[in-house]
């Protein structure tokens, strides 16, 4: 509970189940508190058998998740239209076909740094984006939840090797951004966000309303990462050390 008053963050990745553990249940009953080592035996069966009973209700105790949600999500997108049997004089046997378009990527999003500027924003909340308003925030990053993230968990999402490579390459584009390395570059994350930013425009007729209106807040979301550089460049060594990580990466090829 003291921790709500420190600015921390956790990690979820795609559809990695572990960051779902422990489930939100009643870990904190009166079986525990009254019968010593046996209730904690007692306490656990009573909190499983509220789990199963209540279907993961949160009970706002402190074992809930905590801290804000930086997600790396793969982005998607689909086109869908209507195949008729008869479309004169007016349209029948209609069916609705959708099929997903090829390319996709995986987006570095931190929801606080939206919050954070909108408190920034002041005066200019109206020139503000308007797809990163805190209803829209809410919907899709949950506080002490996980994002929905609307497919089957994959524990292989798990391993280190499934989101750092979008990590690093962000890093070093940041940093090529900034302009703190000279002769070399950095563009393999930039290229897959610009690719699937243009399949979204070409296709923006064709996707589903919902789809697109979420696809333009996680782009939104990750173009607000330019400003995570600031707390190491305010550092006395930070642009050094920035530079250094720039001098010896070598960006990792994504989507492989």
């Amino acid at each position: 509970m003291q921790l709500s008053e420190i600015t921390h963050f956790r990690h979820v990745n795609d559809n990695d189940p572990i960051p779902a553990v422990p489930a939100e249940a009643n870990l904190d009953n009166e079986l525990y508190k009254l019968w010593g080592w046996l209730g904690g035996t007692l306490g656990f069966f009573w909190s499983v058998g509220e789990l199963l009973a209540y279907q993961m209700v949160a009970w706002g105790d402190c074992f809930w998740h905590h801290g804000n949600t930086v997600a790396f999500l793969t982005a998607t997108q689909s086109r869908e239209w209507k195949e008729c049997k008869r479309d004169l004089p007016t349209p029948a046997g209609c069916i609705t076909i959708r099929n997903l378009l090829p390319f996709k990527t995986k987006l570095f999003l931190v929801p606080a740094l939206a919050e954070q500027k909108m408190q920034q924003a002041g005066q200019q909340q109206k020139e503000f984006k308007a797809s990163l308003m805190q209803a829209d925030l809410t919907d899709f990053f949950p506080k002490g939840s996980n994002p929905d993230r609307g497919i089957n968990l994959n524990l292989f999402n798990h391993f280190m090797t499934s989101y750092m490579p979008y990590m690093y390459n962000k890093v070093l584009e940041l940093i090529d951004n900034a302009g703190i390395v000279e002769k070399r570059t950095f563009t393999e994350h930039r290229y897959n966000v610009d690719s699937f930013r243009e399949q979204m425009a070409e296709n923006k007729d064709g996707i589903p309303d919902k789809e697109l209106k979420r696809n333009k807040i996680f782009l939104d979301i990750e173009e607000l990462l330019d400003v995570s550089l600031s707390p190491t460049l305010s550092m006395p060594s930070g642009n050094d050390t920035l530079l250094r990580f720039a001098q010896y990466g070598e960006e990792v090829m994504e989507n492989v």
